[in-house]
């Protein structure tokens, strides 16, 4: 990852004061696509932003800039960061979701609302990563990948579900749809993203499966 910093000086030398942040935002982004990057991170005034800060500071003009740092990446560096990162996190997500299910059904809901929380949160990023994932990747390489339009409706509709069952506090059916139809979400997922690796960097998908298996397949049996 690389980082780059310019002063508020220095941006009105290019621009002029009255110049939104937005700009700049944007001439940065297009400028490191072109050159086959990404922006991971932008620090205003020392403040490091997150996503859902970007807009309210978009609306700064260049005079209330005193520093502007940017950190970058590779695109190919980060997607196969993000694709790597899911594949390491989905096993453990699934045997949480089994042990969430178990204590659902034998202890109840009372000292299970976060371990719902974390599901749901979880899944929701999942989701979300996996459109703009999808988004990045290009029509052109999902279209060659099986399942995938299907493990998107699936998680949505589970997630879905999950949330009704909740809300209704029916925490026997919230049980059930997380032991099967999330945790066959996320497996779907699993094997989807393998094939994706597979696709995009060349590891070989049951190569990663072997790795991540052992001598033990962990493909659970539904009763």
């Amino acid at each position: 990852m690389e980082r780059y910093k310019v002063s508020g000086q220095e941006l009105c030398q290019h621009y002029s004061e009255s110049t939104p942040l937005s700009q700049v935002f944007g001439d940065i982004e297009k400028e490191l696509k072109d050159n086959q990057q990404v922006v991971c991170q932008f620090i205003v005034n020392g403040i490091e932003l997150r996503e859902e800060d970007e807009s309210k500071f978009s609306a700064l003009t260049l005079k209330d800039v005193r520093s502007l740092e940017y950190l970058s990446e590779k695109t190919q560096t980060l997607i196969e960061g993000v694709i790597k990162g899911w594949i390491d996190a989905l096993p453990e997500m699934m045997d949480k979701l089994d042990i969430l299910s178990q204590q659902l059904r034998t202890l109840g809901p009372k000292h299970q609302m976060k371990g719902v929380g974390d599901m749901i949160d979880n899944c929701q990023f999942l989701i979300s990563s996996s459109i703009s994932l999808r988004s990045v990747l290009g029509d052109g390489l999902i279209a060659g990948i099986k399942n995938w339009e299907m493990a998107e409706a699936w998680t949505q509709e589970s997630l879905s579900g999950a949330l009704d069952a909740f809300e209704e506090k029916a925490f026997a059916i919230l049980a059930n749809v997380v032991d099967y139809d999330l945790n066959h979400g996320l497996n779907l997922w699993l094997e989807i993203l393998e094939d994706v690796q597979a696709a995009y960097t060349g590891i070989p998908a049951e190569e990663s499966r072997r790795r991540r298996r052992g001598p033990m397949d962990r493909r659970r049996l539904s009763n």
